[in-house]
């Protein structure tokens, strides 16, 4: 009689995602420089946490962030770049960054 199949010790024949993975264009890790510069933040541990906050990557070295992420984390920097530049009126329906559900009517 034959052994049973040992999933979890067979080798994972297939490619890892990391395989896959593209580092982030130079231009990209440009502009996320340029993105936490304008915001005022220099330390590398406190641009992780808003990594990791806005995208949900915890990155233990900037070679972490792949091109992928990085397309997903420069919109969201982006965005954090023109709250901090709005001066706020006081009203919080016209402060608002978002369209609500009556907007969309």
């Amino acid at each position: 009689m034959s052994e049973p199949l040992d999933l979890f010790s067979a080798p994972d024949e297939r490619p890892s995602d990391d395989e896959h993975q593209r580092p982030m264009s130079p231009e990209q890790r440009e502009e996320i420089r340029a993105l936490f510069s304008t915001l005022g933040i220099a330390v590398a541990q406190e641009q992780f946490g808003i990594v990791d906050a806005l995208i949900g990557v915890r990155l233990q070295s900037v070679t972490d962030l792949d091109s992928k992420n990085a397309g997903v984390l420069i919109p969201r920097l982006r965005k954090r770049v023109e709250s901090r530049q709005r001066t706020p009126s006081g009203n919080s329906w016209n402060d608002r960054e978002e369209d609500t559900w009556i907007d969309n009517l």
